[in-house]
């Protein structure tokens, strides 16, 4: 008897931790709205590179073109999103980033300085905003190490 109440015992322990595991790897709206909000700044990566002045002395001709239509398309598939409740402010912020960055595109990028400082500033507000998403998810971040903990 004792071995089968054992078995037993192994048995409800998986199934717990089956239980848990699937649980935890159910998707909820705001890591869909995640993986969907990684693909629409996945347009903008340029970003990074020239908000120096090196990096937007660096620029080839046709390529400032090329960055306003992709901080286009990274809008128009941020506005298609429906952020829950608790990323809404970071979504408007997002979509102002995004905006500023437009107009920026659009300043003279001659004058190295100032159009760096400016996408500087923008960069920034991106940052920011994702890292304020990143906060308000810590349960979303641990689910790897919860899964492995299963």
């Amino acid at each position: 008897m004792p071995k089968v109440r054992e078995a037993r015992n192994t048995s409800v322990d998986i199934s717990e931790a089956l239980a848990g595991i699937k649980n935890l790897t159910r998707e909820d709206s705001r890591s869909l709205y995640c993986i969907e909000l990684v693909n629409a700044l996945s347009e903008v990566y340029f970003v990074a590179d020239i908000r120096t002045p090196q990096g937007v002395s660096a620029m080839h001709v046709g390529q400032l073109e090329n960055f306003q239509v992709d901080v286009n398309q990274a809008q128009e598939l941020l506005i298609a999103l429906t952020p829950p409740s608790q990323y809404f402010s970071q979504h408007r912020e997002l979509n102002e980033a995004l905006n500023d960055l437009r107009l920026n595109l659009q300043e003279d990028a001659n004058q190295y300085d100032a159009f760096s400082r400016n996408i500087q500033k923008n960069y920034e507000q991106l940052t920011f905003s994702l890292k304020e998403i990143e906060i308000r998810s810590p349960d979303l971040l641990s689910r790897p190490e919860q899964i492995a903990l299963h």
